[in-house]
């Protein structure tokens, strides 16, 4: 394991030896070195004199020292000249200059000749102040006229004031002197000598300031490795990193004590802290401490409050915490721990009767206020908790559970549930003081935590229950909890005989049970898998479901039932019918929480991207995203609806467009990529980028492998089958179409028939070549299925003109007709690439036909149409068709057109960025937001992935240029 080391800091190391490098030419300069404690300026400047001492350059070190007592008069400059001594020894000093020397031993008197033991004494109050300080003049001067010279004084804030005027002196005129000054000093400066001569030479042009800020999360993490010297467990690692803070001083500690402390602060760390508690009064020790337990931000205000203190003594304690760096205040008047690990040592330091006490007294002043900021109710809970104050406690996590819900931060209600059901057996008559039952804290759980992808959380609620929890055990409510149990893990109903025969049996006890919350819930769970073999039963299950959302449902359960009840029908076959219901809803469910009535949203979206109202469906999803905000607080729905999205603008050919959005996807929710991929397969292929599909086609494949999901909504199956096509794999893609067996009517014919379509061009285009390849059954077996596709809307007829089209030319008896009424179905919808395909079609048509004016006609069309979308293998395909028929094509250049659609950044990313310009730490950005730091620490993480920013001022810098802040 190693200690002290450097990660980092190359950019800033790289100026202070620019500056040294000039001083050995023999012109001077210097440098101010600013930051946090902890920020790693100690470190940078000892790294910097091991490089330059070994470029020659004479570097000696003095530290400024916080000394209780006051200052130690010259005690910066003494701690100077002894490592002068110590490079350099005395004789060598005394050869170049015996009368500082002598001048300088009033302060250092092993110069004077005294022993060596004696020189670490200090000096004298009674030197001569202009003696010493001419002295220390005359040395400098001695030492440069031999050799380069850098005077580094660390912690220049503590430095006594006649070091403080020995540097005003040597830094005038640096710049004609062989005379490097380099000092550190910690942030905020509260010293108000040093801060005067900071701010005199931060004025000085031949002196720059390197501000150090804290390490981003990849830095930290490369630290972090260094000192331990081998990796650590995951869950450790990212707990050091949490709690690191992106100090490097922090991170160090809690590397080299990992193990030890594996839930409380080091005892390093914890020395440090309590060095600086030690000095405080107890009137400020009594301010700290409530501001500890305040569990983040607070004011002078409530901390007058809870100490019981006049605002003018609280204000006193305020500042010589601060001046303690122990609490610091924003501009916002916010007063905040100057690091995390300090707030939890100072909690850990407190009794237990004093910390319930101080917990009790910020609930109190939190519920006084009677606010209905989600925040404010959150913490007024957690603190009635750490009191004891369980019923206090579960009444507010209940309530807080509501605003969240209403707000639609999944997220945060699926926390704040889990802790109502955490709370429920240790309060009596819990239902009363909640304020619901415990069947509705399981349901609305179930739900918020499904929405949030909380699966962990509610694996463990409802392994718990069914072990014997708080519901009353009846054998309905036991199947309604395995049933949620094996969605939230991924599993197919328990199949003693087979999934269809255990979900027939449920579906007969369902239908006789008695209606309830977990019921309705149940015969939704148990309606989408009989969709897969039944769809007569799904439909019956569903519309048993929404009958009883009427009799017992709360408006989460019924808007539920309304989408679940449409899909078995016209979702399927009437696409825009079903959309158009569904949006018909909005008004009467206008106070649903958001992150619900997006479930119907999301599929009213997918119902107009399958119906073919594309910029409907764009404008739809972008308002609901607008919504819903982040996507964090409902990862699983704000990621079904951006996927539609990305779809959408794919089909109309705005293909940088689908592309950020899907990278917003990939970053929401992981259980998407394969349709990510399908799409970007999609956008590939139209693009003619055959070369770079084969890692997209073997993710997109991967949810495939078990078979084509024939019933869902998902269109892998067409965008893995046209992308096999492409690259030469044609008998795989066979196999996939081989697999369509059975009868298509419960089918989703909106995901299916591309994949259909896809297949009739290449084997028809096949069976055109000169050495024929296609595969006639295959055809006649897809013509077969589609028949039987009783899909409605504009997508519906584009597709089937084509198909007509395809199936005429595959008996080489296709018209102009055909393939003209198959392009105007295309470019009714806007899609235009799919336009271009049927044009070039309908151009050979009417060269076959001796129509040579109006096949130049199309065929300018559809070369025009691919050089606007960036088309490579159409814009080809147009040129051989132009040689072949005489066409003389203009050349077209291959720009894809720029995306109009909002920034990749979600409204609440650009908020995150916001804070980030105004200087604030993932734990600020968490208080003002109300979230956790961990989620705070993702934002920023995502930030600058999507920016392609290599730390947060590069990002806050990318984002005022590109109009994202202020």
């Amino acid at each position: 394991m190693r200690g002290r080391v450097m990660i980092g800091r190359d950019a800033e190391l790289d100026r202070l030896c620019a500056i040294a490098a000039d001083v050995r030419e023999g012109v001077g300069g210097g440098a101010l070195v600013t930051g946090e404690a902890g920020i790693g300026k100690s470190r940078l400047i000892t790294e910097f004199a091991t490089v330059e001492r070994s470029q020659g350059l004479l570097v000696l070190v003095g530290h400024g020292v916080d000394l209780a007592g006051g200052h130690l008069p010259f005690g910066t400059l003494a701690d100077t000249v002894r490592d002068a001594v110590h490079r350099l020894g005395r004789d060598e000093l005394e050869r170049l200059a015996p009368d500082a020397c002598r001048a300088l031993g009033a302060i250092v008197p092993v110069l004077a000749g005294a022993p060596a033991r004696e020189s670490s004494a200090g000096a004298s109050p009674s030197a001569d102040r202009v003696a010493v300080l001419g002295g220390a003049i005359q040395l400098i001067d001695a030492l440069t006229a031999e050799r380069p010279l850098c005077w580094v004084v660390d912690d220049l804030q503590w430095a006594d004031p006649q070091t403080l005027d020995l540097i005003a002196v040597v830094t005038r005129g640096l710049e004609s002197r062989r005379v490097m000054f380099v000092g550190t000093f910690r942030t905020p400066v509260v010293e108000p000598e040093a801060a005067a001569l900071l701010a005199d030479l931060a004025s000085l042009s031949e002196v720059i300031t390197i501000r150090l800020g804290r390490l981003d999360e990849a830095t930290a993490r490369r630290q972090l490795r260094r000192v331990r010297g081998a990796a650590l467990d995951p869950a450790t690692e990212e707990r050091i990193l949490r709690l690191g803070e992106g100090l490097p001083l922090f991170i160090e500690h809690l590397a080299i004590e990992a193990g030890t402390t594996p839930n409380g602060v080091p005892e390093s760390l914890g020395a440090i802290v309590d060095g600086r508690l030690r000095r405080l009064a107890d009137a400020v020790t009594a301010v700290v401490d409530a501001a500890a337990v305040a569990e983040g931000p607070t004011d002078l205000e409530g901390l007058a409050t809870v100490t019981g203190s006049p605002p003018a003594v609280v204000g006193a304690a305020v500042d010589e915490a601060a001046a303690a760096r122990v609490l610091e205040q924003g501009d916002d008047g916010e007063l905040r721990f100057v690091h995390t690990l300090v707030r939890d040592w100072v909690v850990s330091r407190l009794p237990p009767a004093r910390r319930r006490a101080l917990h009790r007294a910020w609930a109190d002043l939190l519920d006084g206020k009677r606010s209905e900021h989600v925040g404010d109710v959150v913490a007024s809970a957690l603190h009635r908790r750490a009191a004891g104050d369980e019923a206090g406690a579960i009444r507010g996590f209940g309530r807080a559970a509501v605003i969240a819900a209403r707000t639609g931060d999944s997220t945060l209600e699926t926390s704040c549930l889990r802790q109502v059901y955490a709370l429920w057996g240790s309060v009596q008559d819990a239902e009363a003081v909640c304020g619901m039952g415990i069947a509705d804290v399981l349901f609305n759980l179930c739900v918020a935590g499904t929405s949030a992808d909380e699966v962990a959380v509610l694996g463990d609620v409802l392994r718990r229950e069914l072990a014997g929890g708080h519901l009353a055990g009846t054998a309905t409510e036991r199947l309604w909890l395995t049933m949620r149990l094996e969605q939230a893990e991924g599993r197919a109903p328990a199949a003693p005989v087979s999934v269809e025969q255990t979900t027939r049996d449920r579906a007969r006890v369902l239908f006789e049970a008695a209606p309830s919350l977990v019921v309705l819930d149940a015969l939704q769970i148990a309606g989408r898998w009989a969709r897969r073999f039944d769809g007569a039963l799904a439909a019956r299950l569903h519309r048993r479901a929404w009958e009883m959302a009427r009799e017992v449902g709360d408006t989460r359960a019924r808007i539920r039932s309304e989408v679940f009840v449409g899909f078995d029908h016209l979702a399927r076959v009437e696409p825009l019918a079903e959309a158009r219901r569904l949006l018909a809803l909005e008004a009467e469910y206008a106070a649903l929480p958001v992150a619900d009535w997006s479930m119907a949203v999301e599929s009213a979206v997918t119902c107009l991207v399958d119906a073919g109202h594309y910029d409907e469906a764009s404008v739809l999803a972008e308002q609901a995203l607008l919504r819903l905000q982040d996507p964090q607080l409902a990862p699983r729905r704000y990621a079904g609806i951006a996927v539609c999205l990305g779809a959408a603008r794919a089909e109309v050919g705005d293909w940088s467009g689908a592309e950020r959005w899907l990278q917003v996807v990939e970053s929401t929710y992981e259980p998407v990529r394969s349709e990510v991929a399908g799409i970007r397969l999609r956008i590939m292929t139209r693009r003619g980028q055959v070369a770079q599909l084969e890692p997209h086609l073997s993710t997109a494949m991967t949810a495939l492998e078990p078979g084509p999901d024939l019933v869902g909504q998902r269109h892998e199956l067409a965008d893995v089958v046209t992308a096999l096509y492409a690259v030469g794999k044609a008998s795989e893609a066979r196999r996939w179409l081989h697999a369509l067996e059975g009868e298509p009517g419960g089918w989703w014919f909106a995901a299916l028939w591309p994949a259909l379509n896809a297949a009739l061009r290449f084997e028809v285009a096949a069976l055109q070549a000169p050495a024929p390849g296609g595969d006639p059954e295959l055809i006649a077996r897809l013509d077969e299925l589609s028949q039987q596709f009783d899909w409605r809307g504009p997508a519906a007829d584009a597709f089937r003109a084509e198909h007509v089209a395809l199936l005429a030319r595959s008996r080489r008896a296709d018209s102009v007709d055909q393939w003209a009424a198959a392009a105007d179905g295309w470019a009714g919808i806007d899609r235009a690439w799919d336009e271009a395909v049927c044009r070039l079609r309908l151009a050979e048509a009417y060269a076959a036909q001796g129509d040579r004016r109006l096949a130049a006609s199309e065929l300018l069309r559809a070369n025009d149409i691919a050089g606007r979308l960036g088309a490579a293998g159409l814009l080809a395909e147009a040129r051989v068709l132009g040689r072949r028929h005489g066409v003389a094509l203009p050349i077209q250049r291959l720009t894809p057109p720029s995306s109009d659609l909002v920034s990749p950044l979600t409204a609440r990313e650009r908020e995150v960025l916001e804070l980030v310009a105004e200087g604030r730490t993932n734990d600020e950005i968490a208080g003002r937001l109300c979230i956790s730091p961990k989620t705070a620490s993702v934002h920023v993480s995502r930030i600058l992935a999507k920016l392609r920013a290599g730390n947060r001022t590069e990002a806050v810098a990318i984002g005022r240029r590109e109009g994202l802040v202020g």
